[in-house]
Formats: C-alpha cells, sequence, structure tokens
C-alpha cells in the first residue's frame, strides 16, 4: 500500500503589505538614529581644540596679544561650521543619491538639510 503526500500552497491573505510598511519604517527609524549619533559624536569632537587651547595657555596667550573674546568665539564658530559642512554635504548627497523616501519625500530632503545645518 503506497501512502501519497500532497502539498497545496495559499497566498498570504493581503497582510504582508501592511507588514512591509511597518518593516520600512523601522528601518528608516534605524537610519535616522544611526545619522544623529554620527552627528552628535561629531559635533561633540570640535570642543576637544577648544579644550586644549585653555589647558595649554594659548587662548590666553592670543587674548593678551590683542584678539577680544567675540573675535575668538566668531572665528572659532566659522571654522567649526566650514568642518561642519562637510559631513552635511556628503550627507545629503548620500541621502539624495539613494532616495530614502522619509528623507526625501515632498520637501523633506530640504527641511532635513535645513535641520541638518541648524544642528551645527
Amino acid at each position: 500500500m503506497i501512502k501519497a503526500i500532497s502539498v497545496s500552497s495559499y497566498p498570504y491573505p493581503g497582510q504582508m503589505q501592511d507588514d512591509d510598511i511597518i518593516v520600512k519604517s523601522l528601518v528608516y527609524i534605524m537610519v535616522a538614529l544611526c545619522i544623529l549619533t554620527g552627528y552628535s559624536i561629531m559635533t561633540a569632537s570640535f570642543v576637544i581644540c577648544e579644550v586644549q587651547e585653555h589647558h595649554s595657555g594659548s587662548k590666553r596667550l592670543q587674548h593678551i596679544s590683542g584678539i577680544g573674546e567675540p573675535f575668538y568665539w566668531v572665528i572659532n564658530f566659522c571654522y567649526d561650521m566650514a568642518l561642519y559642512m562637510v559631513p552635511v554635504a556628503l550627507s545629503v548627497a548620500m541621502i539624495a543619491a539613494f532616495q530614502l523616501p522619509a528623507f526625501t519625500a515632498k520637501q523633506n530632503l530640504a527641511a532635513v538639510t535645513l535641520l541638518l545645518v541648524l544642528f551645527g
């Protein structure tokens, strides 16, 4: 007596699209958190130069030489922003190149760019 095995397949009842949307949303949230973490670490690293100047006494030497406090901080800000704009430009270029919908849909890319610049 031979017994037969039968196999049947039925399509998934439409829930897959909802699951895909949830997974994509989670991926976009993870991308945003990675970007935020990277920028947080990078902006914190800008303080190292000012701390070293204060520790070595070069900041005091600059003040004795006649550089005023406002001028010192404006120049530091301009230098730090110039360094900060390089990763911002690269990040915006990567977001635009990969067309991540959470960042590029409608006017989101301009808003993301503005947020990154203002974060600096």
